[in-house]
């Protein structure tokens, strides 16, 4: 391979490393390039006598750097393609339930707040339509709203958390993923599943949104709207509560990291 050959490759690997690592050369394939440039000029500079010596010194440095630039490229290649796992973290997240009912003929939301969420994240950022969610996860017990006689109540006799401790929704496929993301990119679509609470188990859609904070985290939400019948969740008869709606609207607020 003669030098217009070699400096040909070197443009075409370094190329290959930039697209892959987002448009940034890697510093040691700078440095090597850079080297190659310096010697070039100093052959250049060296006249007819020491031309063929040059030459040589010129060709020999271009296929070290060739060769050391094609495994990086072969090492980066190699790491494209391959998910990510991200770790939904319980302490940073929060799932919240929301409904509105009358307590003592006053309008009333009821907000019930809780961070025992479980799960991870599995993605390419380069190929976005091989993502996975796993199952989530949600303690029950651990939802509380601002009202102990109310948290006392759904804890026995609505989600009956003696006897069913995880609330789970299972996603099935994820839909309206763009091709691709970065870090720094924000990307909305629907997470299709089914939602199990105590032993009912119906199909349920999430409209999320997630960005890509960093190379390491993915903060996010998702949202979704329940029937309270569908899953048999009924309210017990309590004179001070009346007209309680019969949408439950779902949260979801996560930070995952790997």
């Amino acid at each position: 391979m003669n030098k217009k050959q070699l400096i040909f490759s070197l443009l075409i690997l370094l190329t290959v490393i930039a697209v892959a690592c987002g448009g940034e050369t890697p510093a040691a394939v700078e440095e090597a390039a850079d080297t190659t440039e310096t010697v070039v000029e100093e052959a250049a500079e060296q006249g007819a006598e020491t031309a063929a010596e040059a030459s040589g010194d010129v060709e020999e440095i271009l296929e070290d750097a060739a060769a050391e630039i094609e495994a990086a490229a072969d090492d980066i290649m190699e790491t494209l393609g391959d998910p990510v796992e991200y770790v939904i973290d319980p302490e940073q997240s929060e799932v919240r339930f929301e409904l509105d009912e009358e307590l003592r003929g006053n309008p009333t939301t009821v907000v019930g707040v809780g961070n025992g969420i479980m799960g991870t994240i599995s993605v390419d950022l380069s190929d976005l339509t091989t993502a996975e969610i796993s199952p989530i996860t949600i303690d029950p017990a651990a939802l509380f709203t601002d009202n102990n006689m109310r948290n006392g109540a759904i804890n026995r006799f609505i989600l009956q958390t003696s006897s069913f401790d995880e609330i789970i929704f299972a996603p099935s496929s994820l839909e309206g993923l763009p091709q691709s993301a970065a870090v720094g990119d924000t990307v909305d679509f629907q997470i299709v599943g089914d939602l199990t609470i105590r032993d009912i188990t119906q199909p349920a859609t999430f409209e999320a949104s997630v960005t890509v904070s960093s190379d390491t985290m993915l903060t996010g939400s998702a949202e979704a709207v329940i029937q309270r019948a569908d899953f048999g969740l009924e309210i017990p008869s309590v004179p001070a509560v009346a007209n309680v709606e019969e949408e439950v609207e779902l949260y979801l607020d996560f930070v995952a990291q790997n």
